[in-house]
């Protein structure tokens, strides 16, 4: 098994996918958005494996097999890296307890490439088939070149409780994230949209379109899709916004 260290939290690449899950809807909910400190961790992961990894598009192709694989302990691990770095925020209720969360990190040039070279050494085929996936796309949009950026802030994985849906979180959530780039001299922000629901939410937010790869097309050597998502995610969508 490779070192997770090495390659950082470049490893699980879904930036994001935000879902509404099944839940009765909350009426005059008093939420209180902050940033999420060390206690919050193992709430973190817990939410995610709840919320997150089980109903994600991408993920959801590959459900059968996920509960026995290391998938979730390289995703853990990532996960760890990226709020380590203090960019993420979260959404609590009035009995702190995580409504939604938006796990934000830092990428700088060739922190993509570097992990792409070591793909190989990924134990993993759902993760590593995952990776290879978001890592070539990624490259393919040439970010840093397009936007003459030598790093860039990350939106990786917005997750919403549906206890709470309809509340406006996922859209409170990038607002916060992108005044957290901003605070930190971020002049880029990415994220990858991998469903309908991200792609809609992120253009309502002024997100642009920069790169997209159709689902039904990247497919295998027998030209059967490697990621059979069903409907209405059709593609997976690479959206910037301009900070300055």
């Amino acid at each position: 098994m490779f070192s997770l260290g090495n390659l950082k939290r470049f490893n699980f690449g879904i930036s994001l996918t935000i879902r509404y899950f099944a839940g009765s809807k909350s009426s005059k909910l008093k939420l209180e958005y902050r940033d999420i400190s060390r206690e919050y961790y193992p709430a973190v992961l817990k939410h995610l494996t709840h919320n997150f990894f089980v109903n994600e598009p991408l993920m959801l192709t590959m459900a059968p097999t996920l509960k026995c694989s290391e998938f979730m302990a390289y995703a853990d691990k990532d996960t760890l890296d990226m709020l380590g770095e203090n960019f993420s925020v979260m959404a609590v209720n009035g009995n702190n307890e995580i409504a939604g969360v938006a796990i934000n990190h830092k990428v700088s040039s060739g922190d993509f490439q570097d992990a792409r070279d070591q793909l190989h050494t990924i134990n993993d085929e759902n993760y590593r088939k995952l990776l290879k996936l978001l890592y070539d796309y990624t490259l393919e949009a040439n970010i840093f070149e397009c936007f003459q950026i030598d790093e860039y802030f990350e939106l990786h994985m917005l997750s919403v409780d549906g206890k709470f849906r309809g509340e406006g979180i996922g859209k409170h959530l990038i607002n916060d994230s992108e005044n957290m780039a901003k605070k930190h001299g971020f002049k880029l922000m990415k994220s990858d949209a991998t469903g309908a629901f991200s792609q809609k939410l992120f253009k309502s937010a002024g997100f642009e379109v920069v790169h997209e790869v159709l689902y039904n097309e990247y497919v295998d050597s027998n030209n059967k899709p490697i990621f059979p998502v069903a409907p209405p995610h059709t593609k997976l969508q690479l959206v910037c916004k301009c900070l300055d």
